[in-house]
């Protein structure tokens, strides 16, 4: 190997990393844009179920948004680890709804 050859493979990385960056930064975008957009939709059906508070479902409900949201983070984190961005989008502090 070469002197100059090691040379050209840390520059070939280095526009690939260049390259990449502003893919990453969309896709950050997308990814919390549609982790935002699932979220309100749980927000929604939580509301939409909210007439069930004082029967023997409310319970079932609640597990299902606490399993909905669950899953939500998990594949968010899983297609950021995927696309290897670092900063994962801030937890809500309104406690998941």
């Amino acid at each position: 190997m070469a002197a100059g050859e090691g040379n050209s493979e840390k520059t070939q990385g280095g526009s690939l990393d260049a390259m990449l960056s502003p893919m990453r930064d969309f896709v950050a975008r997308y990814i919390d844009a549609t982790a935002d957009f699932a979220k309100q939709l749980v927000e929604f059906q939580a509301l939409s179920t909210s007439w069930a508070k004082e029967t023997p479902m409310a319970s079932f409900f609640e597990s299902q948004n606490s399993l909905t949201l669950d899953l939500i983070h998990f594949w968010a984190s899983a297609a950021r680890s995927m696309w290897r961005i670092e900063t994962p989008a801030p937890k809500s502090t309104d406690g998941g709804l």
